[in-house]
């Protein structure tokens, strides 16, 4: 038997490549990561599905004690029209207006906004012993 020709072996490759398709592509699917400084986590209701966006304090999730980040964020990747549709509709909230929950294209650029909004409080953080310390009265019945 002969051995094929090395044009042969080039037209059946060829020939092999054509017929193979690479698989349709819909649409393309632009994700943004939701930030969102909550020690809760929170589900928006939109377009007919709940979307879950993670808070600070997710990791803590079924755990009986922990403690409650103050000043970080929880990250949640979903799609970018997902995320439109939750401004439209809930985008009168105040933790839209207080920056307590945003969206960037990378989670990398989420994580350097989230550093320069630390200082943001959302009212839920753990309060220490000597913050709830009261000054005692000089006089009796007076109130501070």
């Amino acid at each position: 038997m002969a051995r094929p020709r090395n044009t042969e072996i080039a037209q059946a490759f060829a020939a092999s490549t054509e017929t193979a398709q690479a698989p349709a592509v819909d649409k393309v699917v632009n994700m943004v990561t939701v930030s969102y400084n909550s020690p809760q986590s929170m589900i928006f209701p939109v377009k007919g599905k709940e979307i879950r966006i993670n808070g600070n304090a997710e990791h803590l999730r079924g755990k009986e004690k922990g403690v409650i980040p103050i000043g970080r964020f929880g990250y949640t990747r979903i799609e970018e029209a997902d995320w439109e549709a939750i401004v439209a509709v809930y985008g009168s909230m105040s933790i839209f207006k207080n920056g307590l929950i945003f969206a960037e294209k990378s989670k990398s650029r989420a994580e350097d906004r989230a550093d320069e909004q630390a200082e943001f409080r959302h009212g839920r953080e753990p309060v220490t012993e000597e913050e709830m310390r009261t000054k005692e009265s000089s006089k009796p019945g007076e109130i501070y």
